[in-house]
């Protein structure tokens, strides 16, 4: 018999109806998001909170759209009620281990080395609260490294 190949379907979150359920609304403002679409996104979290307020995911969602729109300190206050309204679920810890390590470098660039060590110690401080692993790794060692790259640049003995 003779196989024939057929293109992959091609997901487009635009050409279907969004689902009426939670899950759906949810998945389609993350799908909405990687494809930089954050008003889209934060549209179908707005729909999704009101059906389920403090959602840990949606809250995250959130949170991502204002970094991605510069609003740091609105997002790190979203980051914080995810973690705070779900402890298990991990999106959370990256997203303000994420907004952290923008912090210090930004900070470590501007010359404010001691808000960048701050920064980044935070960064330490939110791994070892989180107890389990939540905070990526990448994120623990860039921040031990910034925390290097600042003491070096204060002049400090290795």
């Amino acid at each position: 018999w003779e196989w024939e190949w057929e293109p992959p379907h091609v997901f487009d979150p635009r050409m279907e109806h969004h689902s009426s359920t939670f899950e759906g609304l949810v998945r389609h403002a993350w799908i909405h998001l990687g494809m930089r679409e954050p008003d889209e996104a934060e549209r179908l979290c707005i729909q999704a909170l009101q059906r389920v307020p403090g959602h840990a995911p949606c809250l995250t969602i959130m949170g991502r759209v204002m970094f991605a729109r510069g609003k740091e300190a609105r997002a790190r206050a979203l980051a914080r009620a995810s973690i705070d309204r779900d402890p298990n679920y991990v999106g959370g810890f990256v997203l303000l281990s994420e907004l952290l390590e923008a912090q210090g470098t930004g900070l470590l660039a501007g010359g404010d080395l001691e808000g960048a060590y701050e920064s980044y110690r935070k960064i330490l401080l939110l791994d070892v609260a989180a107890q389990g692993g939540k905070v990526p790794r990448g994120a623990v060692t860039g921040a031990h490294y910034g925390m290097g790259v600042v003491m070096e640049a204060a002049g400090a003995e290795p």
